[in-house]
C-alpha cells in the first residue's frame, strides 16, 4: 500500500494498493525501493533516469514535487535498494489499472527520461 503525499495525483496520498513485480525498471515507470536514509522504510516513486547517474544507480522523484522527498533530497538511489517495480494499482476499484497507465499518469517530461 502506498500511502502520502507524494506520488498525487497518480497515487492517492490516502492510500492505494499496489501489486509490484521483481523486473527490470524503465525510465517512467514507479518502483518500490528502501528509502536511502531509513532501511526500514519503502518508497514509491517514479524512475526518472539511469543517465547522469553513477552505474548501477538511478534517480527517483514523486510526481508531486512539492510534498516529495526524494533523489533531489538523498542523491541516486542505488540499484540494490530497489524492490520492484509497479505494475498494477488494484485499490480503489474505480482506480484499477495497469502498469501502462501508471507510466503515463504525471510522467516526467522526456528530456527527464532515458
Amino acid at each position: 500500500m502506498a500511502v502520502g503525499p507524494s506520488m498525487e495525483p497518480t497515487l492517492s496520498a490516502r492510500g492505494d494498493v499496489l501489486l509490484t513485480a521483481r523486473m527490470t525498471p524503465r525510465a517512467g515507470d514507479i518502483v518500490v525501493a528502501v528509502k536511502p536514509t531509513d532501511a526500514d522504510t519503502h518508497v514509491v516513486k517514479r524512475l526518472v533516469r539511469r543517465q547522469r547517474c553513477p552505474p548501477h544507480h538511478v534517480w527517483l522523484r514523486g510526481d508531486n514535487a512539492p510534498r516529495s522527498l526524494d533523489s533531489r533530497h538523498y542523491g541516486a538511489v542505488p540499484d540494490a535498494l530497489l524492490r520492484g517495480v509497479v505494475v498494477a494499482r488494484l485499490w480503489p476499484p474505480r482506480r484499477v489499472c495497469g502498469r501502462r497507465a501508471l507510466r503515463t499518469c504525471a510522467a516526467p517530461p522526456k528530456h527527464q527520461r532515458e
